[in-house]
This record gives structure tokens, sequence and C-alpha cells, in this order.
């Protein structure tokens, strides 16, 4: 990897306020201080759940087994591609649900009765519930069990393998001595669960032999041009804003919360500590929320089990965020939106400012730009050849901006 050399210019906006996204349930009956708002507001604005022509949603009614095949297989992303014909006496093939049924049917995540019935309107139980939704995610439930996961669920009962896997991976509410599986689950229950399983850490994430470097990924086709203008109506629905807590990765310690909201081209710096065991780098994770397989890595080597990552957030969307030591394994998962471009200025004092002694320079694998500006400042560097453009956005007080080598595969040297 080459030095960057040629002219580099740095805009700075000084003294911006920054407006977080708020989401709002569209129900009526659903408050922000309800246990299942989040997921609730976050399922219906991705259109995987529905509410009534009352314009409620009726969080504590139950389910049945039609609605909850149709809110886990839109819910777990999946395509409804089978045409097969259904043996079950009491569905007609014209019916609303019958898709996901005959989905259901030829993964053979569903049987039926003894009696060549499915019996769409009968609720379904905790229990069956999610045993079903392990199926449809496919988990790995290979692990041996060897103490009951809640009071009244066994390790010998026929869904206990689902539960403990769903409990281990912080799917369910209950965290108390029951889990009570033989209850109707509610709408806002299976709400939560779905919801949790595109929120929280799965199996779908890296494992150590699947671990992904980053400087070995293979570059992108087109370098980032510049961030958009703000579009009147984003494409997906950003998430309530909020901080990352500074404990909230297993075994990492950040040196301070951080916002879960970004914009695109930024680049945030993530620094910390791993409070336990050895480990030559750390791995910062970046799942987008609706296409998890498509992943990114950020590696970096730890010194003394300190680290410091460049995060580029270089797509809009939804994404989730983890931490983990090494450069495999799991992680807990933090939701964080992607906004397309900066509020504009919201104060009269705000205006535009060169930044000074700027100077370009590769250390560690790593090019920096480094520039002298004020304190408290939107920090945005702009690369350009001929037609050609690259930006980075930072609004942290760093004096350096470390500059990713792949965004200029496409750059002549020069």
């Amino acid at each position: 990897m080459k030095k960057f050399s040629g002219k580099i210019c740095a805009v700075i906006f000084l003294l911006i306020t920054f407006h977080s996204n708020t989401a709002f349930s569209a129900f009526t009956d659903i408050k922000s201080s309800d246990r299942n708002y989040d997921a609730i507001t976050f399922l219906e604005q991705n259109k995987i759940i529905n509410g009534y022509k009352d314009g409620t949603f009726k969080p504590t009614n139950t389910i049945n087994r039609a609605e909850f095949l149709k809110i886990v297989i839109e819910g777990s992303k999946i395509s409804l591609n089978s045409s097969t014909q259904l043996p079950f006496t009491d569905i007609e093939q014209d019916s609303w649900y019958a898709p996901y049924l005959e989905k259901a049917y030829a993964e053979k995540w569903v049987v039926g009765y003894n009696d060549n019935t499915f019996r769409p309107d009968k609720t379904i139980t905790k229990a069956e519930a999610v045993k079903i939704l392990g199926e449809i995610q496919k988990w790995d439930i290979s692990k041996k069990i060897n103490k009951n996961p809640f009071d009244d669920v066994k390790i010998v009962d026929w869904y206990a393998k689902y539960i403990v896997y769903a409990k281990d991976h912080e799917l369910l509410e209950e965290t108390g001595k029951t889990f009570v599986p033989n209850t109707a689950i509610t709408r806002g229950q299976i709400s939560e669960i779905i919801y949790r399983t595109l929120s929280t850490n799965t199996d779908s994430s890296p494992k150590e032999s699947e671990a992904v470097n980053t400087k070995e990924s293979a570059p992108q086709d087109e370098p980032q041009t510049q961030a958009p203008a703000t579009p009147t109506n984003l494409s997906f629905n950003p998430v309530n804003f909020k901080t990352i807590p500074k404990d909230f990765f297993a075994n990492i310690a950040l040196d301070d919360t951080s916002p879960n909201t970004f914009y695109q081209n930024e680049i945030y710096i993530l620094k910390g500590s791993i409070v336990s065991g050895n480990y030559q780098n750390t791995t910062i994770l970046l799942k987008p929320l609706l296409q998890p397989s498509n992943y990114v890595t950020f590696v970096k080597e730890t010194n003394n089990n300190q680290f410091e990552i460049p995060v580029y957030f270089k797509d809009t969307g939804n994404y989730n965020i983890g931490i983990l030591p090494g450069e495999g394994g799991k992680t807990k998962l933090f939701t964080i939106s992607v906004l397309p471009e900066i509020p504009s200025p919201s104060l009269e004092t705000a205006f535009d400012e060169t930044a000074s002694s700027i100077s370009a320079g590769f250390q560690n694998d790593t090019t920096q730009v480094s520039f002298s500006s004020p304190i408290s400042t939107l920090k945005r560097l702009i690369f350009s050849q001929n037609n050609k453009k690259v930006t980075y956005l930072s609004r942290q007080n760093v004096s350096a901006i470390p500059i990713d080598y792949k965004d200029f595969t496409n750059f002549k040297e020069g």
C-alpha cells in the first residue's frame, strides 16, 4: 500500500447541532413506555406485522397458527417460493396464509394433526412458537443440555433445546424461574422474540473458523462518491436515538458511551480495552439488519489489551454492531442507524472553514490525514481526482482521520 499524495481539502462546519430521528408507533394502543414498544414499532415499520382496522395492535391478544407463520417467515426474511399442494382438509388453497403454510409444510417446519388438519385458527403456545421459529431460522440446537433452563421446562421436553437456545441468546423476555411453556403466546411476546432475533446475536455471526479479516477483504467495485442530500422519505426507519453503554459488549470496556445514529461516510473511532484474557486483536462486526450475511469486520491489533478501531459507515440503513476480543467468536449486537446526511446547520454562527496544517502520513499499515481545527467541530475530508471523489466525515474531537485504502481502488497514482 502506497502513501497518498496530492491536494487534500478538509471542510469544517462549526457548532452544528445534531437531531435524532425518532420512530413513533402507528398503533393507538402502543405507548413508548410499553414493554414491547421498540419491537412492535420496528416490525410494523418494516411491514412484518399489521394491526387491526381500528388502528390498534392489541399486544396482549393471543395469536393463531396462521398469523404466527406469516410473522415468523416475513420476520426471518424467507422467500415464499413454494407451490406445494397442501394435504390439510381445513385449508383453502387461495387463503391469505396459504403461501406461508405451503412454504412451512414444504420445509417440514409444520406437519399438522393426525386427522389431516392444520387448524389455522387455533392459538399457538409459547413452546410451539419457539420450536417452529427455531426450525425456520435453523438454530444450532446441538448443544448438550445439562440442566433445566426453567423450573417448568425439563431437559427431556420435546421443545427444551429450543428454549435453551433462545434463553442463551437472550431472545426471551423471561428471566425468572418459570417460562410457562403451554400458555398461549401473545402478539406482543412474539413481536419481541422476532425483533430480538434481528437485533441480537445468533449463530449467523462469524465463528472462530469463519472470522473475516478486513485487511484481506475484496475491494469495493466503486469508491463512495459523495454523501447525498437527505431524501424526503428514507427507504428504512431509523432506530430511536439512544447511546451504547460502555459495558454493553461482553468482556469489552469502552472508554465512553457511543451514539446509535451515524451518517453516511462517517468514520467513528471506538476506543476501549479487553477486560480479561490476552488477545492480539480486537474485532468490530457490522451487519446490515435485513441482510446479515453481508457483514463486514474491522480488525486492529491490541496494545496491552487496549484497542482503537475506526469504523467506516459507507452505506445507509439499519445495522447491528458488535465488538469482541480476538478475531472470531460471538458478540452481543446493538442496533444502529446510518442516515444519508448530517442535519443542516441549525445555528446562525455555523460556518465553513478550511482546516490548517494538513498533512498525510503512513504508519502501522494505516494512512492518516492530520490537521489542525477547533474542537467540537464536524470535519469533512474530501479526496478528488478528475471526476472521482471520496468523502469522510468525523464529528469526534480528533486531529487525524484514518483512510480506508479500498476506497481508492479506482484512483490512479498521482
